[in-house]
């Protein structure tokens, strides 16, 4: 049941978007999100803006080139979690245990019947 406590607690404010992550958020998937290169070309936007466009993407259910302005290009957010559906993102626990960073399709199954 929502309380008060509870309703304040959960409450999205933000200055932009109610998909934006919070501090606290970041802090539990940025572990799990790759790197930067040591060598090649740096990232022109910060992979948390990438993150908060995806979330953006996922909550309104837009297709992927209407994204506003003033998140990352669609191209960019889009290369993100193809490349953890085909190389696997690795979760840190244990030796060599891939994870997914995030299901690119819930509906999918590679199960065969």
């Amino acid at each position: 049941m929502w309380t008060p406590a509870t309703r304040a607690q959960h409450m999205r404010v933000s200055e932009r978007y109610q998909t934006d992550l919070s501090d606290a958020e970041w802090k539990l998937i940025a572990e799990f999100l790759p790197a930067p290169c040591s060598t090649g070309r740096w990232r022109d936007w910060p992979m948390r803006e990438i993150v908060n466009a995806f979330f953006y993407i996922l909550r309104g259910g837009i297709p992927w080139r209407l994204l506003p302005k003033d998140l990352p290009p669609w191209q960019m957010v889009y290369r993100l979690p193809r490349a953890c559906a085909t190389r696997r993102c690795s979760s840190g626990y244990g030796v060599g245990a891939p994870v997914p960073c995030w299901p690119l399709e819930s509906g999918r199954s590679d199960a065969k019947v």
